[in-house]
């Protein structure tokens, strides 16, 4: 089963990274960036194979030195291509690979970096009657071995595999040697393998300690925008409440009265005119008195329907102002424009046809005070709203179901 599906046995048998299930795609792709954004020391940790290879081979000349710096350049050229195949990948997002599958990549390459030191310490160790030779060589492994067990923490199989693959074969071959004192060697071995395998246990717990406080983070940070973007929400919600009028649905006072200083602000800005219509329904205690207070509340809400739908524009604002008053603010509107809207509004609540026995019409009607003025320095706005109210007096007071316009100098809403 293992001769026949080799790949798989590779692919289970070898368990290259430390995390699974509670470790985000982004952050398992994070780690395995960081096994080969290594290119330099790639270039390195082989470069110094090659020269040690050499070097070996200067001193004594043997086919097998060359042999050895043959097989590391070849590995190092593989672990290169590797490499830049992987950045082109990552740089194109052509991920249809998972992060294991690249992890498990780069850890056969380091352990074949590592089989070619362990095959050519060993030989030394083994063959040569040179301390020097063999002490240069033990020396550059063991730096390598330290090197490569900090930088590929974030495999384990890598690290576990490079110092084993490299320094096992040292063992016997210490033992062989044919100098008896190479044989306390493997004790040597033993410790620097123990040392390397603590350090990169302990680097890779660290790092993976640092990427789930990373995602954890990120989620705490992830709920609180989700947070701040549902408070927004409902502060939204709890504003339009509270500028909404609870009975007919329209602006309430509140929202009438902020928008009434805004666009009395941009008037006197913009040296523009800012018109007022007073609502009135006509006779409306005596409708509350005949047909009942629900009856009533319909007739405010219907009445409110028709009057917002008369306003046509944006920037208007119709809202609720107490009891049977409604107001329609006109900003940019001309004296002669408000009283062809408060007109339209007159008609279109007296279409709406709600009988009225007490009224002298038999239907709802309206009175409506107009006032228009282009608000000066100095000026209230509060005068405008008495400029109206007192056009409503009139038309209440002249026959009501009429529009009458109050279009004062200055100094009448001042």
């Amino acid at each position: 089963m293992i001769i026949s599906r080799p790949h798989k046995f590779l692919r289970t048998a070898v368990p290259v990274l430390p995390w699974d299930a509670d470790l985000a795609p982004d952050r398992q792709w994070q780690l395995v960036d960081g096994l080969y954004a290594q290119r330099r020391s790639l270039v390195d940790g082989s470069a110094a194979l090659v020269l040690v290879a050499l070097a070996c081979f200067g001193h004594r000349a043997s086919v097998w030195y060359l042999v050895w710096a043959l097989l590391a350049a070849v590995v190092l050229a593989a672990r290169l291509a590797l490499t830049s195949w992987y950045s082109h990948m990552r740089r194109a997002e052509f991920t249809h690979q998972s992060p294991h599958h690249w992890a498990r990549l780069f850890t056969f390459g380091a352990i074949a970096t590592a089989a070619i030191w362990g095959a050519g310490s060993a030989t030394v160790l083994a063959t040569s009657q040179d301390q020097v030779i063999v002490a240069f060589v033990l020396i550059v492994q063991a730096g390598w071995i330290a090197g490569a067990s900090v930088r590929n923490n974030a495999s384990p199989a890598a690290a576990a595999g490079q110092l084993l693959v490299t320094l096992v074969p040292d063992i016997p071959a210490a033992f062989f040697a044919a100098d008896h004192a190479y044989r306390m060697m493997p004790v040597f071995f033993v410790l620097q393998a123990t040392a390397n395998w603590s350090i990169s246990r302990h680097l890779t717990v660290q790092t993976i300690s640092l990427l789930r406080s990373e995602t954890h983070l990120a989620d705490l940070n992830n709920r609180l925008v989700a947070a701040n973007t549902d408070l927004a929400d409902a502060n939204c919600r709890l504003y339009s409440l509270s500028a909404t009028d609870g009975l007919t649905g329209i602006a309430n006072r509140r929202a009438f009265d902020e928008a009434l200083q805004k666009e009395w602000s941009r008037a006197s800005r913009n040296g523009t005119e800012l018109s007022l219509l007073m609502i009135d329904v006509d006779f409306f205690k005596a409708f509350n008195d005949m047909y009942g207070h629900p009856a009533g509340d319909s007739c405010l809400c219907r009445s409110a329907v028709a009057i917002q739908a008369g306003l046509r524009r944006p920037p208007d604002l119709a809202a609720r102002f107490g009891g049977e008053e409604f107001v329609a603010l006109l900003p940019g509107t001309t004296p002669h424009g408000a009283r062809d809207v408060a007109e339209r509004l007159r008609r279109d609540v007296e279409a709406l046809a709600i009988p009225h026995l007490g009224s002298p019409n038999a239907r709802v009607t309206v009175s409506i005070g107009v006032a228009c003025v282009i608000p000066q320095p100095g000026d209230a706005a509060m005068g405008l709203i008495e400029a109206a109210d007192q056009a409503l007096y009139r038309a209440k007071h002249t026959g009501r179901n009429r529009v009458f316009p109050n279009f004062p100098p200055r100094e009448a809403v001042a």
